[in-house]
């Protein structure tokens, strides 16, 4: 059953009825012949299951009935979603990496063809004075 807008010059009134049979007029509350409103539906897509995986790549189980009930389960298992820049900085190596070897680079060990970032230069001088004892005076 679907839901159908109705109105006249004094009132509006939404109907239930099958798909099959909704009437053009619908005779109203205050006796008059409302005529029916047509308006575009609103349809929201969910495309979890267009490709016929049955199975969240995400959690490993199968899809839940909502997407709601999807997110509870994620906070549920301890998975979190990181956006690049709260990406671990060895990502960052292997994914150099991984642009070394689409351009026909050679494979090696990742780490040796991309060390890995070099730290901030104060911050590491500060850690070496620390661990000696020394201090700006």
């Amino acid at each position: 059953m679907a839901y159908y807008q109705f109105e006249c010059e004094h009132d509006e009134e939404t109907i239930e009825s099958p798909m099959a049979s909704v009437p053009d007029t619908h005779l109203m509350s205050d006796s008059c012949v409302g005529k029916r409103v047509y308006y575009l539906p609103h349809h929201t897509e969910d495309r979890r299951h267009m490709r016929g995986e049955r199975k969240s790549p995400v959690t490993g189980l199968p899809y839940a009935s909502s997407r709601t009930e999807e997110r509870r389960i994620e906070r549920e298992r301890g998975i979190e979603f990181l956006s690049p820049s709260e990406m671990p900085k060895q990502w960052d190596t292997l994914k150099r990496y991984s642009q070394h070897v689409k351009h026909g680079g050679e494979r090696l060990d990742p780490h040796a063809v991309n060390p890995e970032p070099k730290t901030d230069l104060k911050g590491e001088i500060s850690r070496k004075m620390a661990e000696r004892g020394l201090r700006f005076g």
